[in-house]
C-alpha cells in the first residue's frame, strides 16, 4: 500500500511539473504563428478556454466518483 501512494505522489508531482512546461510552449507557439495584430485576440480566446474548462472539467471528475468509476482505491 505504501508503494502505490508513493509512486501516486511522484506521478502527481510530475505531471504537475510537465503541465507547466507544457503550457509555455503551447503558448510560445500560439504567438509566433498568430499575426501580429490578432495575438491579443487569440491569447483571449486561448485563455477563455482555460477558465471555461476548470468548472467543466470539475463537474465531470464529481460525475465519475458519483457513478464510482472513479474511487480512491485506483
Amino acid at each position: 500500500m505504501k508503494l502505490m501512494i508513493g509512486g501516486k505522489v511522484v506521478t502527481t508531482v510530475a505531471l504537475g511539473l510537465a503541465i507547466g512546461f507544457v503550457n509555455v510552449r503551447i503558448v510560445a507557439w500560439l504567438q509566433a504563428r498568430t499575426p501580429e495584430d490578432k495575438v491579443g485576440r487569440v491569447m483571449s480566446l486561448a485563455m477563455m478556454g482555460g477558465v471555461i474548462m476548470s468548472p467543466l472539467s470539475l463537474a465531470l471528475a464529481g460525475l465519475l466518483v458519483d457513478v464510482g468509476a472513479a474511487t480512491p482505491e485506483g
